[in-house]
């Protein structure tokens, strides 16, 4: 099985002035102004682009798109509501200069208004691979939203799991693309057997888990 490749890997986001981060580049670290105010800087998935560039940052020029990469972050990232049912990625520390992997013009279109990159993905399950190693530390998108179905059994599963803190393994990825975990259950004091052959398996294509650095 084959996975697509006509989008770009998963990317976290984050726009500024080119001022900014052209000091940035001269210190290897960027510091935006809701570090100090809020005790973190704000960034975005790419389907939260466009919104937050038109929200927060209309009428204004010379500004800049950070491409970063979240595996090279020095700093913690946690997925916090922004008081609208959204769940948006905050950088808990300063962003280290060499996890941003392109810097990009950003700039209004002809209509006016600000728009998400074409070759950008939200989907970063399509970086697993069979083999990997995931955490699943959050519940998917899916549950998050009253207007999308998520099926209870399921969401109970991934509340257990996030509190097993639960490593799972990719086995398989299916004709989508989607990678799936190796099947798992649960003993009666909720540690989670791995790989057993039955009960659940999960299709990871949501934002529910963290990469697991590989053991030697």
């Amino acid at each position: 099985m084959t996975q697509p490749t006509e989008t770009m890997p998963y990317t976290l986001l984050h726009i500024c002035q080119r001022s900014a981060w052209n000091t940035a580049q001269a210190v290897d670290i960027y510091r935006a102004g809701s570090l100090d105010i809020e005790g973190f800087i704000h960034c975005s998935v790419p389907d939260q682009i466009a919104d937050t560039a038109n929200l927060h940052f209309a009428g204004q020029t010379d500004l800049v798109l950070l491409l970063i990469d979240p595996d090279k972050l020095t700093a913690p990232i946690k997925y916090e509501d922004a008081g609208n049912g959204q769940f948006f990625p905050h950088l808990y520390g300063p962003l280290n200069v060499d996890a941003v992997i392109e810097v990009r013009d950003f700039s209004t279109t002809s209509t006016g208004l600000f728009e998400k990159p074409a070759d950008l993905t939200n989907e970063s399950w399509r970086n697993l691979r069979i083999g990997d190693r995931v955490r699943i530390v959050r519940l998917p998108s899916d549950s998050l939203n009253p207007e999308l179905h998520f099926d209870e059994e399921t969401r109970a599963v991934f509340l257990q799991l996030i509190a097993a803190n639960a490593i799972l393994t990719i086995r398989d990825l299916d004709e989508f693309g989607h990678p799936w975990t190796c099947s798992f259950n649960f003993d009666p004091d909720g540690t989670v057997n791995d790989g057993d052959g039955i009960g659940h398996s999960l299709a990871l294509n949501d934002d529910s888990w963290e990469f697991v650095t590989p053991l030697p």
